[in-house]
């Protein structure tokens, strides 16, 4: 699996997941710790099949990330 992470501007990390499939209704997941408000997910494109994932930060924050692709799970160090 390739996960492209977009630097978006203010207070959102996105990953873009292409050839992945999800719900066209967005998900969001409140968190509330570890300086995340937030995750959202949702279908970004059809055709190509692309999913959203971005991260809400409760601050803007100088950070640098690590990303970890193992099967199906991701795991992003911010």
């Amino acid at each position: 699996m390739r996960v492209e992470i977009v630097d978006a501007p203010g207070l959102d990390q996105q990953l873009v997941l292409p050839g992945t499939v999800s719900e066209a209704r967005q998900k969001r997941i409140p968190v509330g710790a570890a300086g995340v408000r937030a995750v959202r997910m949702g279908l970004h494109s059809a055709d190509p099949p692309e999913t959203d994932v971005v991260v809400d930060l409760e601050a803007a924050q100088r950070y640098s990330h690590a990303l970890n692709v193992k099967g199906a799970k991701i795991v992003l160090a911010v």
